[in-house]
């Protein structure tokens, strides 16, 4: 998925993907083409994780329901996505998009649901 996410005022974090919009927490998510401004947002893989995973309740603010159920149990496997990409992988940007392309190959079904949440097809 291409998006990028601004959650309480930090930098906008970008992956790839299909185009969607949505809203989360009442911070805009917004379509991005490249993973260009990731490194503003951590300087290495596990900064990142740990970044991700600290913001788990803050992106999942503003959820209800059904989405807010897929989106909370879909998260363990993107994380854990992300920790198996290896850590030869040197840049962020790179990472992050081969995370997320297999992420999405491994799971569809988890990534459909997510495209759902999001307001994409």
């Amino acid at each position: 998925m291409d998006t990028s996410l601004a959650i309480n005022g930090l930098p906008e974090l970008t992956l790839t993907g299909t185009a969607t919009t949505g809203t989360v927490g009442g911070n805009a998510t917004t379509v991005s083409a490249a993973c260009e401004n990731l490194d503003t947002y951590a300087t290495s893989m596990d900064a990142f994780i740990e970044e991700l995973e600290a913001q788990k309740d803050e992106i999942l603010l503003g959820w209800e329901g059904e989405a807010a159920d897929a989106l909370r149990e879909s998260f363990p496997g993107l994380i854990e996505a992300f920790r198996e990409v290896p850590p030869s992988i040197r840049s962020i940007s790179n990472w992050a998009t081969t995370t997320m392309n297999a992420y999405v190959r491994r799971d569809q079904s988890t990534a459909e649901s997510i495209r759902a949440i999001l307001g994409g097809k």
